[in-house]
């Protein structure tokens, strides 16, 4: 329990707000009975619960993105709750805690070995139900008609017409929509005027469907839409001289008047994309640093031991 308080305190004196009954789960459950090696969790960081026979290797979010989940679902006694990938179950059994005996969660999983894991580390646990489905295109069986909140825990395109149609007034949904190198955390809350959605702020979840689950390299599009942004926040904060932002904003129009039937660009040696970067990468490694950030927004550890708050 005392890593875990001194990680809670860290994430606190970040800035992150957690509600009690947030922080009463997360002492009371402890993350070693959902992964092997825990250590790096302490340190605010995502941690490895398997690996797949494929290779693949899925995680535990780092705690602050668990927290920031948590508390945007605002979880109460008694709610249903369904849960979109397991993530190896653990953040399932801190929403069973906290919605106490009288509430149930739903838990949907796509890959069978994290599935079977899932089960193994849930085990006597009554108030959660795991199942398998196909994918985040069509409703899983066995979902349950209005659950009080949706949690999604890997990246998909939009949120999927057949959820909305599931929920009534009062429901809310949270999940990490883009591209699968970037995404945006969004909250749905269901009115009786439709849906509202918020904004949470740039987050980089894996895919949610085991297909799209292999990523590819970054394409110039998505490239160039990160370099945008950077190089607006950092001309709003007076890191860039005219000369620099001129010669960056003509790369953001290069990189976007490149043809769009283009091969990836590890498809080739001579590739325009990458001539395009090399030209320019006076230009590009002053900012890297901050571009780097947005392009891999989950590798920020607010409640690291060594976090510089106040540089934060």
């Amino acid at each position: 329990m005392g890593e875990m308080q001194d990680l809670l305190r860290r994430l606190a004196r970040s800035g992150f707000l957690i509600p009690k009954k947030v922080k009463e789960a997360m002492l009371d459950l402890p993350v070693e009975q959902f992964c092997p090696n825990s250590e790096a969790f302490y340190h605010d960081f995502p941690v490895q619960f398997i690996k797949c026979k494929n290779g693949a290797k899925k995680s535990i979010s780092a705690p602050h993105m668990i927290t920031t989940l948590l508390s945007e679902l605002d979880l109460e006694n008694g709610h249903e709750v369904c849960q979109l990938g397991s993530k190896g179950g653990y953040i399932a059994g801190l929403i069973a805690k906290i919605i106490d005996q009288k509430g149930e969660v739903h838990l949907f999983e796509q890959n069978d070995e994290v599935y079977q894991h899932s089960i193994n580390s849930l085990s006597g646990w009554p108030t959660i139900k795991i199942k398998l489905f196909s994918n985040s295109n069509s409703k899983p069986e066995h979902f349950p008609r209005n659950p009080d909140r949706v949690l999604i825990t890997g990246q998909i395109d939009e949120i999927p017409s057949w959820l909305i149609e599931s929920l009534e007034v009062g429901s809310k949904i949270i999940a990490p929509v883009g591209n699968t190198r970037r995404q945006d955390l969004m909250k749905v809350e269901v009115t009786s005027q439709g849906t509202v959605s918020t904004n949470l702020g740039p987050v980089c979840f894996g895919p949610l469907d085991v297909l799209d689950s292999s990523i590819s390299p970054i394409s110039p599009w998505e490239f160039s839409d990160i370099l945008e942004i950077t190089v607006d926040i950092m001309e709003q904060l007076g890191q860039l001289d005219d000369h620099h932002i001129c010669k960056l904003t003509d790369l953001v129009v290069d990189v976007r008047n490149l043809p769009l039937d283009m091969s990836p660009a590890l498809d080739e040696k001579n590739h325009p994309f990458v001539n395009i970067l090399v030209d320019n990468a006076a230009y590009i490694l002053p900012i890297w640093p901050f571009f780097s950030r947005l392009l891999n927004p989950e590798i920020q550890n607010p409640g690291g031991k060594d976090f510089d708050f106040e540089g934060w």
